[in-house]
């Protein structure tokens, strides 16, 4: 499975994920740019779709209605998006209407005929979900109970500095209790980032059923390995809250052990590996010797509970 598909910088479509590439079954996703009057058309065939404004203004023509936006938004931090759900059987052109138009949309197999809905900024439900560090807006663009087929989209603002994904959840397999109430859904995800700053960046970690999946560990290896270029490329402190030891001492120049409740520091400790060190770092002795510290001072503080 390959997890992160960098985009295109060009016109057309910049970003692509479709099942055979994802590894997945239901779930397609596209961005695209367009020029002013420049024209798509697509068939939905056996799919639902829809279409979310990114930035710009556009018009529909198809077999199930038209739809106009007139004053859509400048970028997707410049307010809520217009949204377009159309069923499957459907035929459409869209219209670029500004200089420049910027679309995401996203498509998978129905199994029911629905009525097309367009949806406005000012009837898109907007909650505030989570708190503290985990604080985010929600704007439910096609909510559950949208009345859709399977198809689910929301756009999520996030605070420099917050988590998106809290608390941790996955989405990999069917769980129902035994009144046969959801538990967990088994469902395709896409997430599409926009970043308000060239110099913004994006921390995602990837759990599943079986803690010791390597697909987890892959993930974490890479994002520690892209974590140490923005820190070699910006020059910034970062900090950086994990409870895995081998991931504290692979990122840190200065480790900060924390006691549980209440939380306090309990002791820094100060680590020597080089800075340009790779993954292969890990098996080093001076490695161990500070994981061992880290591990000493954790164990402590459990015990002095």
């Amino acid at each position: 499975m390959k997890l992160l598909i960098k985009p295109q910088k060009e016109f057309g479509v910049y970003q692509s994920i479709t099942p055979e590439n994802a590894n997945w079954k239901w779930l397609s996703f596209e961005a695209r740019l367009m020029k002013i009057d420049e024209q798509w058309s697509f068939k939905t065939e056996s799919n639902e779709i829809v279409i979310v404004l990114l930035g710009g203004n556009f018009k529909v023509d198809s077999n199930k209605g038209s739809w106009e936006t007139l004053n859509g938004r400048k970028d997707v931090f410049s307010g809520i998006a217009h949204t377009l759900y159309l069923p499957r059987h459907t035929e459409f052109t869209l219209t670029a209407q500004s200089d420049v138009l910027d679309i995401g949309y996203g498509w998978c197999q129905a199994d029911n005929d629905f009525e097309s809905k367009f949806l406005t900024p000012d009837e898109t439900p907007v909650v505030i979900f989570g708190g503290d560090n985990a604080t985010r807006q929600f704007n439910d663009l096609v909510p559950p109970g949208f009345g859709c087929s399977r198809i689910v989209s929301r756009e999520v603002y996030t605070p420099s500095g917050n988590w998106s994904s809290f608390p941790a959840h996955k989405h990999d397999e069917h769980i129902e209790d035994t009144q046969g109430n959801l538990l967990e859904p088994q469902q395709d995800e896409t997430y599409f980032y926009k970043f308000q700053k060239p110099e913004a960046y994006a921390i995602q970690q990837v759990y599943t059923k079986n803690d010791n999946d390597s697909l987890d560990e892959i993930v974490r290896d890479h994002l520690n390995e892209q974590l140490l270029k923005l820190w070699a490329t910006t020059k910034k402190t970062i900090g950086f809250v994990t409870h895995s030891i081998p991931e504290a001492v692979f990122l840190s120049s200065k480790i900060v052990v924390m006691s549980p409740r209440p939380g306090r520091i309990s002791k820094i400790i100060n680590s020597n590996l080089p800075s340009d060190r790779t993954l292969e770092i890990r098996d080093s002795k001076e490695f161990l010797d500070i994981a061992s510290q880290v591990r000493d001072e954790l164990r402590k503080g459990s015990s002095d509970e």
